[in-house]
């Protein structure tokens, strides 16, 4: 069975602590794109950091089961916090924000 006895807090209100007033500063003050960083790595190098690359791999043949619940669990949480940040930037347009992994696209290729 998988439980967790610790889990990062999408929503804990103290990531979230000034951070509309600083897009608006940084968007109307100071014209530029607002990079807001990721809560943790991408939904499938979670699984795999978290189960191991050997295990990781192997249970999508051998416990199918296992890596979607894991997955799913990595995914609620990114969800959670990408609803939350966007709730919390209100009226900021989407098009001024941009996710830091795009602004490190240059560097080479990821796995999520």
């Amino acid at each position: 069975m998988l439980t967790a006895t610790y889990c990062l807090d999408p929503k804990d209100p103290a990531r979230f602590v000034g951070l509309r007033e600083a897009a608006e500063r940084v968007i109307k003050e100071e014209q530029q794109a607002l990079v807001v960083g990721n809560l943790s790595a991408g939904i499938f190098e979670m699984y795999l950091l978290t189960r191991g690359f050997k295990d990781g791999y192997a249970d999508f043949i051998g416990r199918p089961a296992l890596s979607q619940k894991i997955m799913h669990r990595f995914m609620d949480m990114q969800l959670a916090y990408w609803e939350k940040m966007f709730d919390v930037l209100g009226n900021v347009p989407p098009e001024n924000i941009m996710a830091m992994w795009e602004t490190l696209q240059e560097y080479g290729t990821y796995i999520s």
